[in-house]
């Protein structure tokens, strides 16, 4: 059986897996990621700035590109291992308005006409005289940077850049811009090609396959499929223990219909029965000797006018049933419960039927059978299992 008192400590794992859940989508604070741009580009611009021929400033050098996640993999180089690498060595070619701009792909041959027009990548079909060689240069946004190593190390004594890699491709990388060089009488400069990302196209697999691979995914994945567990299995505990309840409902409703019947047949047909009745759901007979004076009137056992017992009988029923005396022909119908403990009935007495609203537990109807005075009582109401009793009972009292 489900121990209860796990419950807490369950949902409060649950709680705080729910909590990661929102932490890992949650946008960070405006004004922090602010000042953590202002602080890199800043740092930036003091470290590596360098003056072009145009007269504009330009970030320029060589660094390394390094996965904060993956640091201590450095500066290994794992042959067998998919995905970009863990580190990796490039040359910064400036600042954009959101990070820093990286030289390190390979150049590729592009169809453009220096318009509006949207580019695309050239084929053997086209044309020497169309083709344009374009750089690919990745963008690696400031809010993916983490730290910054200006000195180095021995192995490579310039900047390291801690980055989280986590775009759908597991890279640095927020885009991938394409660059054309042109050339003036003095200086060249890159022109960017505009509208052409090809790159940056990502497919629901390849964001599938980075949602399995992120290490802090599959923790808040896990603790979700736990907690979802966790309540599957409380609501499979909670709905098995009401089964139960109503099967045992169920079983004891037949039970009464069978101790119902047995007291029935003891009233109408035995004549060795004197008293028939239900104590704590126990039946019990008290059996005397036949008398010659004896008579069974009516299907009710008498010793004499003086000594014949009041007629008395009962039952119990759910909700939506009826109780009915057989000797006396009345009835007793309940359609509805209510949670104050009140319930709506319909009444057949001899030559009268009716309806009424919010009876109480106690109520009685008089009526008269063969000169005979009797009670139709709603004995007892249970708003918890729907359940009713009623009884109807001679108002003659004993002598």
């Amino acid at each position: 059986m489900f121990e209860w008192t796990k419950l807490p400590a369950l949902l409060n794992f649950g709680f705080n897996a729910c909590k990661g859940l929102i932490s890992l989508f949650k946008k960070p604070d405006p004004a922090e990621t602010f000042d953590h741009r202002e602080k890199l580009k800043k740092a930036f611009e003091e470290k590596l700035l360098s003056r072009s021929g145009s007269g504009e400033g330009h970030c320029i050098g060589e660094v390394v590109i390094r996965d904060i996640d993956r640091m201590d993999e450095y500066p290994d180089i794992n042959p067998n291992s998919m995905g970009i690498s863990p580190w990796f060595k490039v040359e910064l070619k400036g600042l954009y308005h959101r990070g820093i701009e990286i030289f390190g792909l390979i150049p590729q041959e592009i169809i453009w006409d220096g318009t509006k027009q949207p580019a695309r990548f050239a084929t053997d079909d086209d044309s020497e005289e169309r083709k344009v060689t374009a750089l690919p240069i990745p963008r690696i946004p400031f809010d993916n940077i983490v730290r910054v190593d200006w000195e180095g190390d021995s192995e490579y004594p310039f900047p390291h850049i801690y980055c989280h890699f986590n775009n759908p491709k597991r890279e640095p990388y927020e885009c991938t811009s394409f660059y054309v060089e042109r050339n003036l009488l003095t200086y060249s400069y890159l022109e960017e090609v505009p509208n052409f990302r090809p790159y940056d196209e990502n497919n629901i697999f390849q964001i599938l396959k980075f949602q399995l691979r992120s290490r802090n995914t599959i923790g808040y994945l896990a603790g979700l499929v736990v907690f979802i567990v966790g309540s599957v299995f409380i609501w499979s505990v909670h709905f098995s223990n009401q089964t139960d309840q109503k099967r045992n409902f169920q079983k004891q409703n037949s039970n009464d219909q069978e101790r119902n019947q047995v007291e029935k047949n003891i009233i109408t047909a035995n004549p060795q029965v004197e008293v028939a009745k239900i104590e704590q759901g126990t039946l019990k007979q008290e059996e005397r000797n036949t008398h010659d004076d004896n008579e069974i009137n009516d299907g009710i056992v008498t010793r004499g006018d003086s000594e014949r017992k009041p007629y008395i009988y009962f039952e119990k029923h759910y909700k939506g049933e009826t109780f009915v005396d057989r000797y006396t022909g009345v009835s007793l119908g309940v359609s509805w419960i209510h949670v104050t403990g009140k319930a709506d009935v319909t009444i057949h007495l001899p030559n009268k039927d009716f309806e009424e609203s919010e009876v109480k537990p106690g109520k009685t109807w008089s009526f008269e059978k063969s000169g005979r005075n009797f009670l139709l009582r709603l004995k007892t109401l249970e708003y918890s299992i729907g359940k009713f009793e009623a009884e109807v009972a001679e108002e003659r009292e004993l002598p």
